[in-house]
């Protein structure tokens, strides 16, 4: 699938979104070093409805980063998730490799 259609299907998909999101933070020493953000959405497709959880952004200071800390901020969420229910997650972001 080329970038533009992923791009016009990944649209179409957010029509049928409605968050109501959350953020999540790790601190270290009083300060804030790691952001989640989840938000609660209703994929709907005519008249079915699923809620999921929508995961984005997730951040860490660089220099806070490949310690773990946004592994295990992703992992205490994802539990959270679990435990209120939702097994569908969609992580939605840019990959980028440093």
């Amino acid at each position: 699938m080329e970038s533009k259609e992923r791009e016009a299907a990944f649209r179409d998909l957010c029509k049928g979104l409605v968050l109501k999101s959350k953020s999540f933070t790790t601190e270290l020493d009083h300060e804030i070093v790691g952001h989640l953000l989840m938000s609660k959405a209703e994929v709907i497709d005519g008249e079915r409805k699923q809620e999921i959880i929508v995961l984005a952004p997730v951040a860490v200071k660089p220099e806070y980063q490949k310690q773990g800390i946004g592994k295990q901020l992703m992992a205490e969420e994802l539990k959270r998730c679990k435990e209120y229910g939702f097994y569908i997650v969609m992580l939605i972001g840019p990959y980028i490799l440093s």
